[in-house]
């Protein structure tokens, strides 16, 4: 099972937390295809965006998880995407690849970083 898949889903599906969904490299047609081979039905609390979406993607968020190594991750412009993200919470990111540089990612306005295998950085 992918743990993407299932993820989004347990957050969407047992927390009732509204999830966007970005990937430069799906479409969402094949992202829907995945989530229903992983035995997810649709759920209205799932929005994908795909390919220069990315700040329509965090629109009012108060947290990014990364799950991919996309290299578009690493050049993404952080402080624009924590303008973008809802100013009244705090902004936490969640490098579960442990590969972004969260000290410049902490310098743009992020409260919390989290990588897998190392917590809270």
């Amino acid at each position: 099972m992918s743990q993407s898949a299932y993820l989004i889903n347990h957050l969407a599906s047992v927390e009732n937390i509204k999830v966007n969904v970005h990937d430069a490299k799906v479409l969402q047609s094949s992202f829907e295809i995945e989530m229903e081979a992983q035995g997810h039905s649709p759920n209205p609390m799932v929005q994908f965006f795909g390919q220069d979406e990315h700040l329509a993607a965090v629109k009012d968020c108060s947290s990014i998880v990364v799950m991919t190594e996309s290299d578009e991750f690493k050049t993404y412009n952080y402080q624009q995407l924590r303008s973008n993200m809802a100013p009244e919470h705090g902004a936490t990111i969640y490098d579960l690849r442990a590969y972004l540089d969260l000290g410049k990612i902490k310098a743009c306005g992020f409260e919390k970083t989290f990588r897998l295998g190392s917590g809270l950085v």
